[in-house]
């Protein structure tokens, strides 16, 4: 019975196995992604304060929007650095 041919019926199919590969599997360790810089987590911060506060002052509720924007801004660059922090 050749390789190629399909076993007769009513027996099963050999499985072959891999073979093991003869040279060590040695990676260098790889380093982090690199996240957001400083400049662009501030942008980001910015960005989200900018949204919150026109989406508030829309609706007709300017200075509360205007502080939930800053606050909302600080604790998106609070977070994404952070999470940097933690990636490390």
């Amino acid at each position: 019975m050749g390789v190629d041919e399909p076993p007769p019926p009513g027996r099963p199919r050999k499985r072959r196995r891999p073979e093991p590969s003869r040279e060590p599997a040695s990676r260098p360790p790889r380093e982090p992604p690199r996240g957001l810089s400083t400049p662009a987590k501030a942008f980001a911060g910015a960005f989200v304060a900018v949204l919150y506060a026109v989406g508030m002052s829309i609706r007709g509720d300017v200075l509360p929007g205007v502080v939930g924007g800053l606050l909302a801004g600080v604790l998106c660059f609070l977070v994404l650095r952070e999470v940097e922090r933690r990636r490390r």
